[in-house]
């Protein structure tokens, strides 16, 4: 490991990143979209937090690219361990039927932006090995309609209450997050009714007491 450190805690070259992350067990947290496996987005983010909090972290979005058809392509970027280790990664914004969705709706675009960040991680490592199993898929390739649940309306909750979620989760345990979707029959947190957010945070916080 590099010995230089900053503010943030030591930088680590690419290299070190990725013969960490690779080796990161990401098995009992790949969920199965038919016959296609994938990693949800906040168990993706919360092992990278927790390999490599000791180190700079940081991740965001570009300008989405909008072309001449209606249909968009997202892109964002990962940074792990130092400032020159940005990665890059972009993603069509695509409908279960795996084609692009001309004029997406925000909730459509917030989806595929998460999908992106996943096949970001991956560039370090983070759940490559999902996409090298003959099963596997890349978040852009086989996805349902996400809309799964909700209060009557198709209503689910925000990325802010997303990213809530998965803190509480994260303080908790991965055997707790398992419960979580199981008990609530969704695959990841975006499909979590909203009416249902409030006593699911409410019941997550008394479990912490």
């Amino acid at each position: 490991m590099t010995d230089t450190t900053d503010e943030f805690g030591p930088k680590l070259t690419f290299k070190e990143v990725w013969d960490v992350a690779v080796k990161i067990e990401c098995g009992q947290h790949v969920r199965k979209k038919g016959q296609f496996s994938y990693l949800p987005w906040h168990t993706a983010w919360r092992l990278t937090v927790k390999n490599f909090g000791h180190t700079f972290i940081d991740y965001g979005f570009l300008e989405n690219e909008v072309h001449t058809d209606g249909s968009v392509t997202v892109h964002s970027w990962v940074i792990i361990g130092d400032l020159g280790n940005r990665r890059t990664m972009w993603m069509p914004v695509m409908g279960y039927n795996n084609k692009a969705v001309q004029n997406p709706d925000s909730r459509v675009i917030q989806d595929s932006k998460m999908r992106c960040f996943v096949k970001n991680l991956a560039m370090f490592g983070i759940g490559f090995h999902v996409y090298e199993g003959k099963d596997a898929v890349q978040p852009e390739d086989t996805w349902d309609d996400d809309t799964k649940g909700g209060d009557g309306n198709g209503s689910t909750i925000s990325e802010e209450q997303q990213s809530a979620l998965a803190t509480i989760l994260f303080a908790l345990s991965n055997a707790e997050e398992a419960k979580f979707l199981a008990h609530y029959k969704i695959d990841e947190l975006s499909q979590l009714p909203a009416v249902k957010y409030d006593r699911a945070v409410a019941s997550l916080n008394a479990k912490k007491q």
